[in-house]
């Protein structure tokens, strides 16, 4: 992975300058898109499931990480499910280890999670694109962003077509390592009462689509002001979660009972008890790049809470007269046939955290509550339709 496109692109600073600049390049026709999401993710929303749901996609991701070595490789996560982007040299075993992850889902949650593979020559053969480039989010963590109509038919082909699933025996097992996966804080309350999960997807050119894009975020700015007044995770409202321990101690286990797991729970709650000290009286405690007194900066800072996948994901936070105002832009642009859109209100964020220590690269996952982004694409989905 090291002398592939992806990490020899240079990454850009903002979402708008990445498309301005055009610092995307077509993905090869030698790769493979690789999804995962959960299937019949909806009932487990119903069932207040959804933290579990967010845990799938983000194992899946700690999982490639560790077996790459490193979190500098294209992905997106996307609430009840994460996409990537492979070389060919790769596939085989991020295939294998992405089935693991499927079976320690459905160990620890009782969740189906699907693992969908798709060559990028097929979509290029159908007349679809695929682009990818980066954003430098903070010194440690560069985001991938992915743009194209071929992202959105790959799912659909997953979802549609059995064919492009992986199933057991279709590559030679590996075992998943999740090391890395950290889950310790609270949801995260709104200061203006709402939270929301918003998916836009732009029509038209590539030129009318930055424009609209454009438009979008100007909308977004007007109503909720700028990142810093709009950004989901506020260092004061976040609390760590003593009760959340047992997600990350199955995942450091590989399963949810026995001694190991009760030992990796008791080493979490340690943790999180030096960290709570740390934080409170501000003591110099270091651990890894980690300062524990600035632990809430580094997860504000290199928050995954604005992305693209080839259409443009954001939780917001702010209050309920900002969203009826935004929703109003949105439906003008949509009526324009420019946008379609959908959204789903919380009052809270939750966080999904991926650390890889020895490289001091981290990414913290930010959805809405209570379904987020999965209840988002219902909405969105229904649109596509009319």
């Amino acid at each position: 992975m090291e002398e592939n496109i992806y990490t020899k692109l240079t990454p850009a600073t903002t979402l708008l300058d990445a498309f301005e600049r055009q610092t995307t390049v077509a993905v090869p026709t030698s790769w493979f898109v690789l999804l995962t999401d959960v299937k019949g993710s909806t009932r487990a929303i119903e069932e207040g499931r959804y933290k579990d749901v967010n845990t799938a996609g983000g194992l899946a991701a700690m999982a490639l990480g560790n077996e790459l070595g490193s979190l500098e490789f294209p992905f997106v996560f996307g609430g009840d499910g994460a996409t990537f982007l492979i070389p060919p040299e790769f596939k085989e075993r991020a295939a294998a280890i992405l089935l693991d992850t499927a079976r320690k889902v459905k160990e620890f949650f009782n969740l189906e999670l699907r693992v969908g593979i798709v060559p990028v020559s097929l979509l290029t053969e159908r007349g679809l694109t695929l682009r990818v480039g980066k954003i430098k989010i903070s010194p440690h963590y560069t985001q991938a962003i992915i743009s194209g109509d071929g992202m959105e038919y790959a799912e659909s082909l997953i979802k549609k077509d059995n064919s492009f699933l992986v199933k057991e025996g279709d590559f030679p097992a590996r075992e998943a390592n999740f090391n890395g996966f950290t889950c310790r804080w609270q949801d995260v309350p709104s200061p203006d009462g709402e939270t929301v999960a918003l998916i836009v997807a732009i029509n038209g050119s590539e030129k009318e689509q930055q424009q609209t894009l454009q438009q979008v975020l100007k909308l977004i700015e007007q109503n909720y002001g700028p990142d810093s007044q709009h950004h989901p995770l506020k260092e004061r409202y976040m609390k760590l979660n003593f009760r959340s321990i047992w997600r990350e101690a199955a995942a450091q286990a590989k399963k949810k009972t026995g001694l190991l797991f009760w030992l990796h729970s008791l080493r979490i709650a340690f943790e999180m008890s030096v960290t709570a000290l740390a934080v409170a009286l501000r003591l110099p405690i270091k651990v890894f790049h980690y300062k524990l007194k600035n632990i809430r900066k580094y997860n504000v800072i290199s928050a995954d809470y604005k992305k693209y996948d080839g259409t443009l994901k954001m939780v917001i936070a702010g209050s309920a007269q900002a969203r009826e105002k935004l929703q109003q832009g949105l439906a003008a642009l949509k009526e324009k046939g420019k946008i379609k859109y959908g959204i789903h209100v919380s009052d809270r964020a939750i966080l999904t955290c991926l650390l890889y220590a020895e490289s001091a690269q981290e990414v913290h996952f930010v959805d809405a509550a209570d379904g987020g982004y999965a209840l988002a694409a219902k909405m969105f989905k229904s649109q596509l339709s009319n």
